[in-house]
């Protein structure tokens, strides 16, 4: 799959375009459209609006056989969990042969954390709320905790991953997750990443169970 992220209407066809050519399936986020980032963009909160969003989508994206699904949601609060689903239902109602995805936020995140137990309750809500068809997150970034000084065993990134394939299996949905391959993703930059690096990501990856990376 070829995924669009915090892209343009413009780059979404091109990408669409050019996996028709290539033979390849494509995943388009548009949060100027339909779904939302975290609340930071939500174009579409009213039944209407969402209705209008979910055909602006089918008639902007809908032609492209290339087309494998939607990203509906990037990192969405725990009191948007009634419109995510909202979202979802509204597309699975039109769309019912395209993935649908919703990326979950993390505990490293400023909202939600294991110590005082809101990030537990971010995600008992997600699968019980948002009850999406897959689960897929990420840990912003993998090293975040390391770089920060943090010794690598002790990164909150293997409670979440637990948790989350906890979850996983509880649901028997796929896990899917996403790997860091620069080093501050600010700046885009390649600053202390390594093969070998992305190699213990992705290892780790497999030994919890993820099918999607």
């Amino acid at each position: 799959y070829v995924e669009t992220t915090f892209s343009s209407q413009a780059t979404n066809l091109l990408v669409l375009e050019t996996c028709e050519q290539l033979g390849l399936k494509a995943i388009i986020q548009d949060y100027n459209m339909f779904g939302g980032y975290q609340d930071i963009e939500v174009p579409a909160s009213t039944d209407e609006e969402i209705a209008k969003s979910v055909e602006n989508a089918m008639n902007t994206y809908g032609k492209y056989e290339s087309l494998a699904g939607y990203y509906i949601w990037d990192e969405p609060y725990q009191n948007q969990f009634e419109l995510v689903r909202k979202t979802i239902d509204a597309f699975a109602a039109k769309e019912p042969n395209r993935l649908l995805f919703v990326g979950s936020q993390q505990s490293s995140s400023p909202s939600y954390h294991w110590e005082d137990g809101t990030f537990k309750s971010y995600i008992d809500d997600y699968a019980s709320i948002v009850d999406p068809p897959l689960m897929m997150s990420n840990y912003s970034y993998f090293y975040h905790d390391v770089d920060n000084g943090t010794p690598l065993e002790q990164s909150g990134v293997w409670n979440d991953l637990a948790y989350l394939r906890k979850i996983a299996l509880e649901k028997d949905i796929p896990f899917w997750y996403y790997v860091q391959l620069v080093g501050d993703p600010v700046q885009n930059t390649l600053a202390n990443m390594t093969v070998d690096k992305v190699r213990f990501e992705v290892n780790n990856l497999l030994a919890y169970g993820v099918k999607g990376i």
